[in-house]
């Protein structure tokens, strides 16, 4: 719930937007008669597109061999077909994403079209950034710039040595940001100790496998939605409907993927309205992510030091204003009045903090909610604290007794 409403609080402006998703789910899968190949139809429409000069193009599509064999959209025919166009142009690979550079698209000679396009099935609130075997500095390498951290040279070193046989098979999101031209520059501002743009996991123990992970903002999901572009098929021909809140596809990053419902084997629930959507839109989000700038997660320890700073310091200032305020007045209406005033100001503070935190400097601190909530029940228990220890004050510890006595008395 906290993560999904930190989602919320992110800016986009809709209108300049640096991807754009194209429906691909009219064209023809497989072969049909009297109609273009499911090659030959992707091949035009990616001629329409390339004529308009976007910046890359990504094709959210799984192009791994079947079986030692090629798909149908698929081989190195369309292969040397995409390696000849002006603009760089990725390809999904999916099945063969733990195999080696030769296996991701077939032949070694492709690997650099080759771009890893899973969504996480289980917890899709990060999104890949590699998948690699072998040393980790090459992968390390690679996101550095867009997620704006230094290396640490000499653990990065002793990392790669013996890197021969790495492999290292990037992110659809990774691929294209690092071809926008107008990416914004990420300064490192902050120490790796306190927070992290990534993490990464063991994700095959028995190939030692391992994959970094980032957090996206899905804020722009819903525009993505609303700006879809579609391909319009005859038999002969393939056509781009651009989207009318489109003037064109120059500049821009274009995410080819399948959006129908019927049509769509990959469909996830998105943050922060948990609704389905495909994962062509997940791609997006994490393109736009890494052209705009990562969000940061607060380490463990960091996390833990700033909710103490900030619970120590609500608790001094809240302390010294009752105290303060109880020496002036008698009056136990009041002085819960003016408890609960303090409170209330104390729990906009931190929510205005926490909201600066997240908007300004794509910082994931989530706590401010939790921080909030334990203020408000801390305030309401500790006025029924009060009124107890003031009934136990006033009736004094023969009452108890008496209780007790007259209830055994009964008993008997």
């Amino acid at each position: 719930m906290l993560y999904c409403w930190v989602q919320t609080q992110l800016f986009v402006d809709e209108h300049k937007l640096p991807v754009v998703v194209v429906d691909i789910s009219s064209l023809d899968a497989d072969a049909r008669p009297g109609a273009l190949t499911p090659r030959a139809q992707l091949e035009k429409l990616i001629d329409v597109i390339v004529r308009q000069d976007p910046v890359a193009i990504g094709i959210d599509v799984d192009f791994s061999p079947l079986e030692k064999a090629w798909t149908p959209r698929g081989g190195p025919q369309f292969f040397d077909y995409v390696r000849s166009l002006p603009q760089p142009v990725y390809l999904g690979v999916h099945r063969s994403r733990y195999g080696g550079s030769a296996d991701w698209l077939g032949v070694e000679a492709y690997q650099n079209l080759a771009v890893n396009i899973v969504v996480p099935a289980d917890d899709n609130r990060e999104m890949p950034l590699w998948i690699r075997r072998g040393a980790s500095e090459p992968c390390i390498q690679m996101a550095a710039n867009l997620l704006g951290f230094r290396l640490d040279t000499e653990a990065h070193q002793k990392a790669a040595r013996g890197g021969e046989g790495t492999a290292c098979l990037p992110a659809m999101s990774v691929a294209l940001a690092q071809k926008y031209p107008d990416r914004e520059a990420h300064p490192v501002r902050w120490p790796s100790s306190l927070v992290r743009p990534f993490h990464e996991e063991l994700i095959d123990g028995q190939n030692r496998v391992y994959a970094g992970f980032f957090f996206p903002d899905y804020s722009p999901a819903r525009y993505f939605l609303e700006q879809t572009s579609s391909a319009v098929v005859s038999d002969s021909d393939v056509q781009l409907a651009l989207n009318p809140n489109l003037a064109g596809l120059k500049g821009k990053i274009v995410l080819l993927g399948n959006t129908s419902w019927e049509k769509t084997p990959d469909k996830y629930p998105i943050p922060p309205w948990q609704k389905e959507v495909p994962g062509v839109y997940f791609h997006a989000c994490a393109v736009y992510t890494l052209i705009k700038g990562p969000l940061l997660e607060i380490t463990g320890g960091a996390r833990l030091g700033l909710d103490l700073l900030l619970a120590a310091i609500i608790l001094l200032v809240v302390s010294w204003l009752r105290l303060h305020y109880s020496g002036r007045t008698h009056d136990e209406v009041a002085a819960h009045r003016v408890h609960l005033v303090l409170t209330s100001l104390v729990i906009l503070v931190v929510l205005a903090f926490g909201y600066w935190l997240v908007r300004f400097t794509r910082i994931l601190w989530t706590d401010a909610l939790l921080v909030s909530a334990a203020l408000l029940c801390h305030s309401l228990l500790g006025k029924q604290a009060e009124r107890g220890l003031n009934w136990a004050r006033v009736s004094g510890p023969g009452t108890w007794r008496r209780v007790v006595f007259d209830k055994r008395k009964e008993d008997k």
